[in-house]
């Protein structure tokens, strides 16, 4: 032996993220929250509507990329990456109608209609992750997505009803 090494040995499983669930529903309520903030004051509303556009903004370019990766490319391991039910381009939508809605009341449809569907497609990983169709081991990067799309659908609605 010329050099021994010092390395623990590789673990025998890979590591755990459960801990993005917990991520997605601190993001989830910090949303919902924002949501009764709106409610009360213009202030909270600006406030929501850049936290919100930025969450938006952050998804939809992940989407944007990951849509590249797999239409644009040879990348064997981007290919039919199911992550794109949770992070696709209507997010850049929502971070223009998201500000429009809390800010002046213009695209409430539209931006309901988009957040339905961008939280119908995360539901829609989930259950094919349970139900064992989904081929990626990415349950945690659901919780990461699709609480946080239920809780904007939710704060969505609560100003929306001022």
């Amino acid at each position: 032996v010329l050099v021994a090494s010092t390395r623990p040995p590789e673990p025998a499983l890979p590591p755990s993220f459960a801990w993005l669930w917990i991520v997605g529903a601190i993001v989830a309520g910090a949303f919902a929250w924002l949501g009764l903030a709106a409610r009360t004051t213009h202030a909270a509303r600006v406030g929501a509507a850049i936290v919100f556009a930025v969450w938006a903004t952050a998804s939809g370019l992940l989407g944007t990329i990951l849509t590249l990766l797999w239409t644009a490319t040879d990348h064997r391991f981007a290919y039919a990456n199911e992550n794109i039910l949770l992070f696709n381009p209507l997010w850049l939508v929502l971070a223009v109608t998201l500000p429009m809605v809390l800010l002046r009341g213009r695209a409430a449809r539209l931006t309901n209609g988009l957040l339905l569907a961008v939280f119908a497609l995360s539901g829609l990983a989930l259950v094919a992750h349970l139900s064992g169709v989904s081929r990626q081991a990415n349950l945690s990067i659901i919780g990461l997505a699709l609480l946080p799309a239920a809780g904007l659908v939710f704060a969505t609605r609560l100003v929306r009803t001022v």
